[in-house]
């Protein structure tokens, strides 16, 4: 289905999160909707990386408008920081399909929606302004959209959120968040709010840089796992293209995650369905987030070791291995002391970051960290913020610093 032709503005985008989920309260998943707004209004480059970021996380990526020659749905017809943003976004979306073509299963043979709504588990957040927008994306994602456009000065969207019971992980950052709680977030152009659940899995295709189009069953598969509990993924594939899955040609692979503190493992059981779509062999890559690196790993292919190559990528520890039979099991072994990372959100960091982004004296900077890490109360930081004016702070950071003050009050 098809939300219809909608108007370019971000009033629109805003209408576009809560009238996606709740699709669902009619049974309907694949709900379709114009990225980037299909007419009128101002094209503006914000806007359009805030439209195609939300697009990667509903049931279906297209970008489209009327018939225009100034309409610039293409990535290549925006400036060189909005291409860049709006590419990686896009590859993120080509990663994820095989995670949405699971959860598409699950919804045909279920009728369980790909996006489900906050409200289904949380009823007062229906007519909450701040939160109604918000959304499960699949079994393993959670995703609170940005609507709103970004303080100029600050550089960032001020975004609230509120994020449901359990542990969370913002999945790009692995930062930790606790669950049940609202809070108050900054993100840049880049960055957008999509969080994973303690224990979540996550597969994905590792793009080839030879056919970086290819929709068929990844050669080599990427699996991220979140840090908390033990979970296990049933990872769905078929040909992609023709009805034989009604025949039984169709692949079922079972991920299970086995947690205890600093000692994980990963099964990934022997594909269950006919053979013949799927690579007979696979090379994978197990991103085990927020964990450090560890020497004392093994990766076994029907209990016999095999070669692997490890190494760290920022917060992560990943572990791949090449050409294994996808109809054998595959486990995967990692133990070590304290190589759990706990990367709680911290806002002093958010802070940190705005102040250091800023185009100000660097002494102003200092004197402004002072002041806002201080033990003062908000009311005192307010009377030494405003008196920097004095020593050349202009009156917008002024301003904004007001601004932010009163949002870390709410924190």
């Amino acid at each position: 289905l098809y939300s219809g032709d909608t108007i370019v503005s971000w009033k629109t985008l805003k209408l576009l999160p809560f009238f996606n989920a709740t699709a669902a309260n009619i049974g309907v998943s694949w709900w379709s909707h114009d990225i980037g707004g299909y007419k009128g209004g101002i094209e503006d480059s914000e806007l359009y990386m805030r439209y195609v970021q939300l697009g990667v996380y509903s049931p279906i990526f297209r970008l489209s408008s009327e018939a225009g020659k100034y309409y610039k749905r293409e990535p290549w017809k925006w400036d060189a920081k909005t291409y860049k943003i709006v590419m990686d976004y896009t590859r993120i979306r080509h990663k994820l399909i095989p995670y949405l073509y699971s959860e598409a299963k699950k919804y045909s043979s279920f009728g369980s929606p790909l996006i489900q709504p906050l409200y289904y588990k949380y009823p007062e957040t229906y007519d909450e302004p701040l939160y109604k927008n918000e959304f499960y994306f699949g079994s393993e994602l959670f995703v609170a959209p940005i609507t709103d456009p970004k303080d100029e000065v600050m550089n960032r969207v001020v975004h609230r959120i509120f994020l449901p019971n359990g542990v969370w992980y913002d999945f790009k950052t692995g930062k930790k968040f606790i669950g049940g709680n609202r809070y108050v977030t900054f993100y840049k152009d880049e960055d957008y709010p999509v969080y994973a659940k303690t224990g979540a899995i996550i597969p994905l295709a590792k793009l080839d840089a030879n056919n970086i189009n290819d929709t068929s069953s990844p050669k080599t598969l990427e699996l991220h796992i979140f840090p908390g509990r033990s979970n296990t993924y049933k990872l769905y594939e078929d040909d992609g293209t023709s009805s034989m899955y009604k025949e039984g040609y169709s692949f079922t692979t079972e991920i299970n995650y086995y947690y205890k503190e600093n000692d994980f493992s990963v099964s990934i059981e022997p594909v269950e369905g006919k053979i013949g779509v799927i690579p007979e062999k696979r090379n994978y890559v197990v991103v085990f987030r927020n964990t450090k690196f560890t020497d004392n790993v093994q990766v076994f292919c029907d209990q016999i070791n095999v070669p692997y190559r490890r190494y760290t990528d920022d917060n992560d520890f990943v572990i791949e291995f090449d050409a294994l039979p996808t109809t054998s099991k595959i486990f995967v072994y990692c133990k070590g002391k304290d190589i759990e990372i706990e990367a709680y959100r911290v806002i002093n960091e958010d802070l940190e970051s705005i102040i250091s982004d800023l185009k100000i004296e660097t002494k102003l900077k200092e004197e402004i960290d002072s002041i806002v890490f201080s033990k003062s109360d908000i009311k005192a930081k307010r009377i030494a913020i405003r008196k920097l004016k004095r020593k050349g702070l202009p009156t917008v950071f002024v301003k904004m610093f007001m601004k932010l003050l009163e949002y870390v009050a709410q924190i």
